[in-house]
């Protein structure tokens, strides 16, 4: 199975080499909503994470709702890889894919934190 594994780096680099801007363009309510639900969801799933693979069936539901939440958050603001990744680990979180939830999501929460910082610096 192919791994995805963000570095924010990557991110970064993928912005620049396609000429996409750095500062996104949203209502300022919308944006400031958007980062303070973000930091949220990226609260909880770093405490979720925090527990080193011993989810218990509430942990697993609350982390795939989260993605779900994170997923369609990211779709409305044009952050469409994300998302999808986002889609993958709500999926995984539904299928009880320890693996994937502990190898996939650190780097997750860092790329959305850079995501975070782009919009916070912005607004």
């Amino acid at each position: 199975m192919k791994k995805t594994i963000f570095v924010v780096d990557d991110i970064a680099a993928k912005e620049q080499m396609s000429g996409q801007t750095a500062q996104p363009s949203l209502d300022t309510k919308y944006a400031k909503g958007f980062i303070r639900t973000m930091n949220k969801h990226i609260t909880r799933l770093a405490e979720i994470l925090a527990k080193n693979g011993k989810y218990d069936n509430s942990d697993l539901l609350t982390y795939s709702i989260n993605n779900l939440a994170i997923k369609d958050a990211l779709a409305g603001v044009g952050e469409l890889e994300l998302s999808k990744v986002a889609e993958k680990l709500e999926q995984a979180g539904m299928e009880k894919n320890i693996d994937i939830i502990s190898s996939e999501t650190p780097g997750f929460l860092d790329a959305l934190r850079f995501i975070i910082s782009k919009y916070t610096n912005a607004y």
